[in-house]
């Protein structure tokens, strides 16, 4: 086995070969032909072997290959494909091109064991392996084959999922809008977070869903959505598209010009407006009497880099209304409205803190 330190570049298509045959070493059925076959695969070159010692570390030490990856997931149907043509899984897929970059990436980056790699691989694995995903300060459109037109908001991640049963729109982190498309087989069209199943009943909306907060937050610009908690036993997901709007339950449907916000065990009053999930749109951010704090962190969302407010300055209050595009501007503008001072460490390193 080569030295962790040797310095191989490794391309993308040996990489993803890599990927490709660690990941099919999970599956049960594998024979020990391909074993062989993988051992002749590593001693072809250098850079094989490189690649091999990349992805088996991945697993070893960052605990990467995940143990759901069984052969009932790898088998599936591709769920962004035609409904009457089966190929590799869609999860396989993902899964296949996350782990082809972390090989690329290489050891210096991917291989350390420490506790903060480890929780950094956890929370990034979504964003690696989704679908469609936009980094700080990024937008981005995509129409789905059915028609579909997502916006994705900054630092937002989705999977995509749709089958013969359902078109479904998994939403790992950030802000989408969604402009669901009518189509001639009538298949529900649904989004999930951590916290439950929406199905939309004909609609334009926009969904917020941060892995820091608590909530999912919905707000409906045209038609209806309805919410649907884990706990539901009556409301299982194949029977949503059974379910017309007067039978859900009070306080589950939430239309034009509405919006609720819910955990997986409550969904909260439905009420008029929009919650502000639309003000990404037109980009700015209004804050009324907001703490530092919650200004910061949204802030953070939208710049690479570590920005972060101390303790002792994160209840102060803000109000105005400021332009996301350019975050430099609004952090220049805090010592003039609050007693604090802007720190630089580098670019990517800011702290607001007190005067004294």
């Amino acid at each position: 086995m080569l030295n962790s330190n040797t310095r191989i570049q490794v391309s993308r298509e040996v990489a993803r070969e890599a990927a490709r045959r660690i990941t099919q070493l999970s599956d049960e059925t594998c024979s020990a032909e391909f074993l062989t076959d993988c051992q002749l695969w590593r001693s072809y070159s250098a850079e094989h072997e490189e690649a091999w010692c990349r992805a088996a570390r991945l697993q070893q030490k960052l605990g990467l290959l995940p143990a759901e990856l069984s052969r009932e997931v790898l088998q599936r149907p591709d769920p962004v494909a035609p409904v009457n043509e089966t190929v590799q899984s869609a999860e396989r897929r993902r899964y296949i091109a996350a782990l082809t970059a972390l090989i690329i990436a290489g050891p210096t980056v991917w291989l350390s064991v420490s506790p903060e790699a480890r929780r950094w691989s956890e929370n990034h694995w979504d964003t690696l392996a989704s679908d469609f995903n936009t980094g700080p300060g990024q937008k981005q459109q995509a129409e789905l084959p059915d028609g579909t037109v997502i916006v994705l908001n900054t630092s937002t991640s989705i999977s995509i999922s749709y089958s013969q049963q359902q078109r479904l729109i998994i939403l790992h982190n950030g802000e989408i809008q969604i402009t669901t498309a009518q189509e001639a087989v009538q298949r529900p069209f649904r989004v999930r977070t951590s916290h439950g199943l929406m199905t939309a009943l004909g609609t334009r909306f926009l969904v917020r869903h941060l892995t820091d907060e608590s909530v999912t937050t919905l707000a409906v610009q045209q038609g209806a959505v309805a919410v649907a908690l884990p706990q539901d036993e009556k409301l299982q997901p194949v029977q949503h598209s059974l379910l017309t709007e007067d039978q859900w339950p009070a306080g589950r449907v939430a239309h034009a010009g509405q919006f609720t916000r819910f955990n997986s065990a409550e969904v909260a009053e439905i009420r008029s407006g929009s919650a502000g999930l639309d003000q990404w749109q037109q980009g700015v951010l209004i804050a009324d009497q907001m703490p530092l704090s919650e200004l910061i962190t949204e802030l953070s969302r939208y710049r690479r880099g570590w920005l972060r407010c101390d303790p002792d300055v994160a209840n102060l209050k803000i109000t105005g209304v400021f332009q996301l595009d350019n975050t430099e501007h609004i952090l220049d503008s805090l010592p003039q409205t609050l007693p604090v001072a802007v720190v630089y460490r580098s670019p990517y390193w800011i702290t607001v803190k007190g005067l004294n």
